[in-house]
């Protein structure tokens, strides 16, 4: 039997982003489909970095003012990367690639503002889903204006969802994973 430690060396960790600026905890970290950005989510919004050169990534100075961010994705659209993230306060927005900036696309806020819990992304219909604590479950697509429109929602009862994934089928499923709850 083989263990991942036997082919890569854990014992010297590489630092290779200094969180400049960060405090706190991170809650979320998603990589770029292009291998080109990081993004973190921590209490005061997101942060991005370049892995190429391991540089800090202006935000959009909306970044923080929806509340800690809880969790993030990324979608590879034709007209560039899209960060998707999701806030403790219900917020879900939108940043899109322009170079190496980023610009809002759009924020929305979910329900009764519960904390969103997960996030997933559909590359090849560019759906999003997102999982809230108080058992909403949408799926969002873009419109030509590049806002968020709802192709889909459903509250789960006693279920508290803290994960969810698009299965890779043709009516594009999703899987939700969550943990149960007396309500």
């Amino acid at each position: 039997m083989f263990t991942i430690s036997q082919f890569l060396d854990f014992s010297t960790p590489i630092k290779l982003v200094e969180p400049v600026g960060v405090r706190g905890p991170i809650f979320a970290l998603a990589i770029s489909p292009s291998t080109k950005f990081l993004a973190s989510g921590g209490e005061h919004g997101v942060a991005l970095w370049s892995l190429r050169d391991y540089s800090c990534i202006a935000a959009p100075l909306t970044s923080g003012l929806r509340g800690p961010t809880s969790s993030i994705v990324w979608l590879e659209r034709e007209i560039g990367e899209t960060l998707v993230y999701g806030t403790a306060l219900g917020w879900l927005a939108c940043w899109r690639q322009n170079s190496m900036e980023f610009k809002e696309l759009c924020a929305h806020r979910m329900g009764h503002g519960y904390k969103i819990a997960g996030l997933a992304a559909d590359a090849g219909t560019c759906r999003i889903a997102s999982a809230a604590r108080d058992g909403s479950i949408h799926v969002w697509t873009f419109d030509a204006e590049e806002r968020l429109i709802s192709v889909f929602s459903i509250g789960l009862d006693r279920i508290t969802p803290i994960c969810i994934a698009f299965k890779d089928n043709t009516t594009k499923d999703i899987f939700v994973f969550g943990i149960y709850e007396e309500r």
